[in-house]
């Protein structure tokens, strides 16, 4: 049985996806820099720990020589992908992670000579950001494999975790993203919106810079790639606000913002996440204007990011890919999402 490195244990997520390693049964070791908040989730799981920081590079080797993978839960990815990286390559340890920053998945993707070389596995976004979404996007461009664009919407993330939002906070003022013709562009936030039905609903969306601008187009190769989300309508006018704030002011403010997600941010409760729920929707638009649409439903964010979590690290043992960077649906099949519990079928809609 492989045994796995979980940095990042004690957060948020990190403890989600823990509970569910250790009723499925995979050993895991737990880590983290905080030594009395990783001491509460090892005596918890009964299982063994150990406290080191990123920066620390001689004793992160240490400990990840001790372990075949790392699932690495501690954001900002940003700041905390390339260490862990970089000493995932060094000590041959398979990486993977469930960022959703989709700078980070492109920053990962230019590592890949240096992965294949290592030979390990590099497998980023194996939660909510970019299972479903990705599994969407791999069943749309196999039914069109001429399309040229996508576009993606969801609808059902709920409540944030402290990390997840601190880590939406980074972006503020940077605006949105698309890919267009293959190239990752930016667009003013809060202004590009489309009309889609979400569970018998029309609801408006709005385009926003999550991971599928760089995990789709690895996926499918489609050029053009737009990504959108439910936007309350007080939000869509901060973002569009946050745009036209100079940047000494956002600097100003910035900060405040903070102070106030790490007091009152807690993410959602057992009975947000038993009763939550959440929808994809997908579609492509062919050479000749045809489109094609494909949708998914399952269990709220957070829960689905810890089945999916835990069930790569399962695969890891008996279905793992070749050495390489991948994408879940690359890694996995188009697929994986429909395998963990309360998930449905992506379901592809007859052809208009």
């Amino acid at each position: 049985m492989n045994t796995w490195l979980l940095y990042g244990a004690y957060g948020y997520t990190g403890q989600l996806i823990g509970e569910e390693a250790k009723r499925r049964g995979l050993s895991i070791i737990a880590a983290g820099r905080d030594a009395e908040r990783l001491a509460e989730v090892e005596n918890k799981w009964s299982v063994p720990g150990r406290v080191v920081a990123l920066q620390d590079e001689t004793a992160l080797r240490d400990v990840l020589n001790e372990v075949d993978g790392v699932m690495h839960c501690a954001g900002p990815f940003e700041d905390t992908a390339h260490p862990m990286l970089h000493a995932c390559l060094d000590t041959g340890t398979h990486y993977l992670d469930i960022t959703g920053e989709w700078q980070v998945f492109e920053a990962l993707r230019r590592r890949k000579a240096d992965i294949q070389k290592a030979g390990i596995v590099v497998l980023p976004g194996v939660g909510f950001d970019v299972v479903p979404t990705d599994c969407v996007a791999a069943t749309l461009a196999q039914a069109c494999p001429d399309a040229t664009a996508l576009s993606l919407g969801f609808v059902g993330l709920g409540a944030l975790s402290r990390g997840t939002a601190l880590t939406a906070l980074r972006g503020w003022g940077r605006g949105s993203l698309m890919r267009r013709n293959g190239q990752l562009v930016r667009i003013p936030a809060g202004t590009h919106t489309r009309e889609v039905d979400i569970a018998g609903r029309m609801r408006t969306l709005t385009a926003i810079p999550w991971g599928d601008v760089s995990t789709a187009y690895h996926s499918t190769g489609i050029p053009t790639i737009t990504v959108y989300t439910h936007v309350p309508p007080a939000l869509q006018w901060m973002l569009r606000a946050s745009g036209s704030l100079p940047a000494w002011l956002r600097a100003v403010l910035r900060p405040v913002v903070e102070g106030v997600v790490r007091r009152t941010v807690d993410g959602p409760d057992a009975e947000m996440r038993k009763t939550g729920a959440s929808w994809v929707w997908g579609q492509v638009q062919r050479p000749d204007g045809s489109t094609r649409t494909a949708r998914w439903t399952g269990p709220e964010g957070y829960t689905l990011t810890a089945r999916t979590a835990v069930e790569a690290m399962h695969r890891m043992e008996d279905a793992r890919p070749d050495p390489g960077y991948h994408t879940p649906s690359t890694a996995f099949g188009a697929s994986f999402v429909e395998t963990v519990a309360e998930s449905s079928a992506v379901q592809l809609e007859p052809a208009p």
